[in-house]
């Protein structure tokens, strides 16, 4: 199976709270099947935001961190207090 690039913001009282209710959400809205293509098929590696925001261009730092994960890896950036943004590889 492939897989499918993902970004997704969702609010949340720190990183992992986002994530978890991202993955609420998309099971909510997608299933269970662990191919459908969402972020509840996937675990989070690492929050980045510290070199996100070091980064001159934010779309070129996204696709770079594509390159460096595998298939079911998001990364984490706190955008502000509390909004967050992940992306990586989902299953399809």
């Amino acid at each position: 199976m492939g897989a499918t690039s993902i970004r997704i913001s969702q609010k949340g009282k720190n990183i992992e709270h986002a994530f978890r209710l991202a993955q609420e959400e998309a099971q909510r809205l997608y299933g269970i099947d662990p191919y459908n293509g969402q972020i509840n098929n996937c675990e989070l590696w690492c929050d980045v935001t510290e070199w996100y925001n070091e980064a001159k261009d934010k779309n070129t730092f996204i696709n770079e961190w594509l390159k460096k994960i595998e298939k079911r890896m998001v990364v984490g950036v706190k955008l502000t207090n509390d909004l967050y943004l992940f992306f990586g590889w989902a299953p399809e």
